[in-house]
């Protein structure tokens, strides 16, 4: 296994899967990173701590209560356990918080 943990999809902590759909949850942790200045899911004692917290639990990282409801929801749509429900980058980029931002093409 490569990466850092707390940023790691729960599919790829359980070595069921990985691709796109893991890289859309290390975003979403990123923007919870940005958003706190922290680790997104907190300090754990251990990296095993982390990989069972992140791999076999059903929750998701805390997403900071100061954030707008339109980052919170983007950020939330990132962070859903199950890969298949993840919204893909397509999807993220017609999101109200995005969708505006000029191309830099």
């Amino acid at each position: 296994m490569r990466g850092s943990i707390p940023w790691m999809a729960p599919e790829v902590i359980a070595h069921s899967r990985h691709g796109l759909a893991a890289d859309i949850w290390s975003f979403g942790c990123v923007g919870i990173e940005m958003a706190t200045a922290a680790i997104p899911w907190g300090r754990f004692d251990n990296p095993m701590a982390a990989m069972v917290k992140i791999g076999m639990s059903s929750e998701t990282p805390p997403i900071p209560e100061g954030l707008s409801d339109a980052c919170r929801d983007l950020i939330g749509h990132c962070v859903v356990r199950d890969p298949e429900l993840r919204w893909s980058a397509s999807e993220l980029l017609r999101h109200e918080l995005v969708r505006d931002i000029p191309s830099l093409e």
